[in-house]
């Protein structure tokens, strides 16, 4: 819908997870309503990357990626409730019995504690917060890679000129504040 009087401009992104409405934002030229979907769109291509030698796992939700690492056609399916729940799995198939190369997950920047499991057994793997934790092995056919990624609460500063605000934060999902400025009868102050 156009941009009304005043800038006032229809709304979509209600980030509610108890659902939401799609009304005229009370406030005036929101960016989120046009760049929110763009972003959206994009995020297949944020899912995994690839070099020669191995693959990334950048973002954690369900998805496959089919990759040709030097001749064999591998296969990745993950599976996963993240961020409801804090485990990912990661099934590895390969057109030929096996191959190896090394499988790279992205430890966020905020998880102190994340653990990687292939095949039921721990893997001691380094796990520092804002890099890649590495497993490099030669894949079977079906081995299953689980990675645990806690999520715990925390306040986090929006920004280095505003240290006074900040969110309340469970892993990579900041907690919203149920309000009824989303509903058409709200209206707000007037100042």
């Amino acid at each position: 819908l156009p941009i009304t009087t005043n800038g006032r401009n229809f709304y979509y992104s209600d980030y509610r997870t108890t659902g939401g409405m799609k009304v005229y934002r009370y406030d005036n030229y929101t960016c989120c309503s046009g760049s929110y979907f763009q972003c959206m769109a994009d995020y297949h291509n944020l899912l995994y990357y690839h070099d020669e030698e191995g693959l990334y796992v950048n973002l954690y939700v369900p998805s496959e990626v089919a990759w040709n690492r030097a001749g064999t056609q591998v296969r990745v399916r993950q599976e996963t409730e993240y961020p409801i729940e804090d485990l990912t799995t990661l099934t590895v198939e390969a057109s030929g019995n096996v191959v190896a190369f090394p499988l790279r997950f992205r430890v966020p920047g905020w998880c102190e504690g994340m653990s990687i499991r292939v095949n039921g057994s721990a893997v001691n793997v380094q796990t520092t917060p804002g890099t890649w934790a590495t497993i490099s092995r030669i894949w079977q056919p079906g081995d299953r890679v689980q990675v645990t990624i806690p999520q715990s609460f925390r306040w986090q500063v929006v920004d280095a000129q505003h240290p006074e605000r900040a969110a309340i934060v469970r892993g990579a999902v900041v907690m919203p504040l149920e309000f009824r400025y989303l509903e058409p009868s709200f209206r707000p102050p007037r100042t």
